[in-house]
């Protein structure tokens, strides 16, 4: 494995574990010791299966990347594509001052840093499509670069072939997994299809980057629609798991103990001078309010995330690689046209899948009755919203008024949580990895002796503090059914009705209580013709 592939792993592993959930505290120090480790004497080099691994190791990292991919948006502002055009402009000018490249090598590395810079920074919620370029060139640099040098016809070629299987395995995996009851059997086979994706591509001489992006995107996207995860949020994250984190760390340590970076005066001084500039980046973007720098509102932290990555890469790229840009600049351009299709092609293959999805339905349903019990047909869709700033006495004066005990919380025409009655009330938190529990009143430990003593300060309670974040949810077309078992299973006493999923834009269309749907059966019940009496 060469210099250049060790890089571009230990950069690759850095954009996944600093957008991780589990990223705090000790494992921050983690990270640093695992990079720390590039600086000790040279070691020799273990000969292992690289291939292999970059298989097992590729396909992981991109389905995070093609997981915020379903849901990128292009910047908000002009002013936001400046900001991330001049940051791209001072890294190559440094680059070009301080190591005498060509300005094509330089201009190309200054966008792919200021691509993953713009990633490690974003809110994970808001993903934006200049953050997700520096990863996928990463990916296409490090598995597919060879042949598309040799011949970027055929390339061309591979990537529209690997993208058609993709495409094809991710609609599958979303019509059979969803037949698996059990969560864990999901998430194994969601990230499962990820590595057949790639493995089929590959065999067959095709992009399997592409695949694998592709069957990603695909399947997050049309499980959205089918409604997959009715809780809201999309699995698996393998990455938010502490032992596939530490794994993660384990590997980008190895990487770094392999590769040795021998410390000289004119690299410290490189290092320092890549800290003013992302510290400068960072102030920038947060004086011109760019709602990606604003992600985070500690400007150590952000901070911390952009040189994370930035400093790493100044240090570990291998300069020479800078003196031919042909092979970055595939790069880049396959990633962008990764972007840009699936920005135009995603929404457009979901339709036809769910149109021959209807096709399918209607064929085998010739000669049945058409069912009629689906949400739509007894959820509500007269209901009151509030803001998260409301506060919890207001929300109280609202259900008093209204006799509604669920108002969902919109924020943004976005729904970010739900306030129910037992919310408002003394509830029972469950000890982390412990039988024992202790009552909360709005999620503060509180006495039932001294309630009073919280209610007295009522006024200082929001919506947000009391509100439910992860919402299950139902769609206008599940079955009754499907409603009846969640409010059961789960105790819940009513479920917002929404187009899609929260994180691709579903938009809320109803509210579905237990007193309504057992008031509508009643009709029903009623309405329906009595037999004859004989």
């Amino acid at each position: 494995m060469t210099i250049l592939e060790h890089s571009l792993i230990i950069l690759l592993l850095l954009v996944a574990l600093l957008n991780s959930a589990v990223l705090q505290g000790l494992m921050w120090w983690l990270i640093g010791g695992g990079l720390a480790l590039a600086f000790l004497s040279p070691t020799p080099p273990i000969s292992l299966p690289w291939d292999w691994l970059a298989a097992l190791a590729i396909p992981l990292i991109l389905w995070q990347t093609a997981h915020r991919l379903v849901s990128a948006r292009w910047a908000e502002k002009g002013r936001d594509f400046a900001l991330w055009l001049g940051l791209a402009a001072a890294i190559s000018a440094f680059l070009w001052l301080s190591e005498d490249l060509a300005p094509a090598g330089a201009i190309l590395f200054g966008l792919l840093s200021a691509s993953m810079m713009w990633r490690a920074t974003e809110e994970q919620s808001q993903p934006s499509y200049l953050g997700q370029v520096g990863p996928l060139a990463l990916a296409f640099l490090l598995a597919e670069i060879a042949p598309a040098v040799e011949a970027p016809g055929r390339y061309f070629f591979a990537l529209s072939g690997g993208s058609a299987i993709g495409a094809f395995i991710g609609y599958l995996a979303g019509r059979i997994i969803p037949k698996f009851a059990h969560d864990l059997h999901q998430e194994i086979l969601s990230l499962g299809q990820v590595y057949l994706a790639y493995a089929v591509a590959s065999l067959l001489g095709l992009s399997g980057v592409a695949a694998a992006l592709l069957s990603v995107t695909v399947f997050v996207a049309y499980s959205v629609t089918q409604g997959l995860w009715t809780d809201g949020r999309i699995r698996p994250r393998p990455l938010d798991r502490k032992p596939v984190f530490l794994s993660a760390v384990v590997v980008l340590a190895f990487f770094s103990w392999q590769m040795h970076v021998p410390i000289t005066p004119r690299l410290m001084v490189e290092i320092a001078i890549a800290m003013i500039l992302t510290a400068l980046a960072v102030w920038v973007g947060i004086l011109m309010k760019s709602p990606t720098f604003l992600a985070e509102r500690s400007f150590i932290r952000v901070l911390r995330r952009v040189g994370f990555l930035f400093i790493p890469a100044i240090f570990l790229w291998p300069r020479e690689t800078l003196l031919d840009p042909v092979p970055l600049m595939i790069a880049l351009a396959a990633a962008g046209l990764a972007v840009l299709g699936t920005h135009y092609v995603l929404s457009p293959l979901v339709r036809f899948y769910t149109w021959l999805d209807q096709m399918i339905e209607d064929l085998e349903q010739l000669g049945e009755p058409v069912p009629i019990f689906l949400v739509r047909d007894f959820m509500s869709r007269d209901y009151v919203t509030i803001q998260p700033e409301l506060s919890i006495i207001e929300v109280v004066r609202l259900m008093d008024k209204t006799q509604d005990r669920c108002l969902p919380v919109v924020e943004d025409d976005r729904l970010v949580g739900i306030v129910t009655e037992a919310d408002l009330f003394v509830k029972e938190e469950r000890i982390p990895r412990t039988d024992r529990t202790y009552e909360v009143l709005f999620k503060e430990p509180v006495l039932p002796e001294f309630v009073h003593e919280v209610y007295r300060r009522g006024a200082q309670y929001r919506a947000s503090d009391v509100m439910t974040g992860e919402v299950a949810w139902l769609k206008e077309k599940d079955s009754i059914g499907d409603a009846v078992r969640l409010m059961v299973r789960n105790g819940y006493s009513c479920l917002p009705v929404l187009s899609a999923d929260p994180e691709a834009g579903g938009e809320l269309v109803g509210m579905m209580t237990r007193f309504q749907l057992v008031r509508r059966l009643l009709q029903i019940d009623q309405e329906e013709p009595k037999e004859p009496a004989i």
